[in-house]
């Protein structure tokens, strides 16, 4: 099965899940449009469009990760992880939305000349169902749908200068080293927002991140990498946001 067949089946299964939350709003569509008619946002209008930064955090597991490190002498890495990064929708306050998404986020530690880096990457599509909104207050729910890649880097001591570096890998005296692995991911979480002033609101979100490497492994320079940790791992996320629009 391709990558791209694995993706479609696993966003069909998010719409799936999604389905009850949307089922249940639908009883309540009418009524929260009503509240939006007697108590409208700044438009007047039953439309959610916008977006701007967001940022937060998620906590992995990285036990497994740091028994590696703290047995060759690089310090361990901390469970939490912040993140970065911008998302946009477009769609009914009360109803269908659909946007993207993007973030990112390290986690480092540094003892003596040995650094020990991670860093997580992901982005994808956006959905969100709008199913209760007044004039200053919105609940949604909704889910992100992407891939990602995670990057672990050390380095055991000063790197020298360019030519130095060049010869330590020509010898096979390596002082560094970047290993990469990529993933889908799935990220069902509920959405609150509130009006701050005009078309500028503060929104939270809490959910939890599924991710997938379909067996893939970690590499260097797309060379594979055999027994590596955070397989599949998952994590519980919260983030915040500045939204701009209406």
């Amino acid at each position: 099965m391709t990558e791209m067949k694995r993706l479609l089946l696993i966003f069909l299964v998010s719409l799936f899940i999604i389905q009850p939350v949307t089922v249940m709003a639908e009883q309540e569509d009418r009524i929260d449009l009503d509240e939006i008619q007697q108590s409208p946002n700044w438009t007047g209008y039953n439309v959610r469009v916008g977006g701007g930064p967001e940022l937060g955090l998620f906590r992995l597991d990285l036990g497994d990760l740091n028994n590696i490190l703290t047995g060759s002498g690089f310090p361990e890495l901390s469970n939490n992880v912040f993140v970065y990064g911008s998302s946009g929708i477009a769609g009914r306050k009360v109803g269908n939305r659909f946007g993207g998404i993007t973030m990112r986020g390290t986690t480092n530690n540094i003892s003596g000349e040995a650094k020990s880096e991670l860093s997580v990457n992901y982005k994808g599509l956006l959905y969100k169902r709008g199913f209760y909104a007044t004039r200053d207050l919105e609940i949604s729910a909704g889910a992100l749908f992407g891939r990602g890649n995670m990057e672990l880097r050390l380095l055991s001591d000063e790197p020298g200068d360019f030519e130095n570096i060049i010869g330590d890998i020509a010898d096979s005296r390596h002082n560094t080293s970047t290993m990469e692995k990529s993933f889908i991911v799935f990220n069902p979480r509920v959405n609150l927002a509130y009006s701050i002033i005009g078309p500028i609101d503060i929104s939270a979100s809490a959910g939890y991140l599924f991710t997938h490497d379909f067996g893939s492994s970690w590499e260097i320079s797309d060379r594979k990498i055999s027994n590596g940790p955070l397989s599949n791992f998952r994590a519980f996320n919260l983030t915040f946001q500045l939204f701009i629009g209406f």
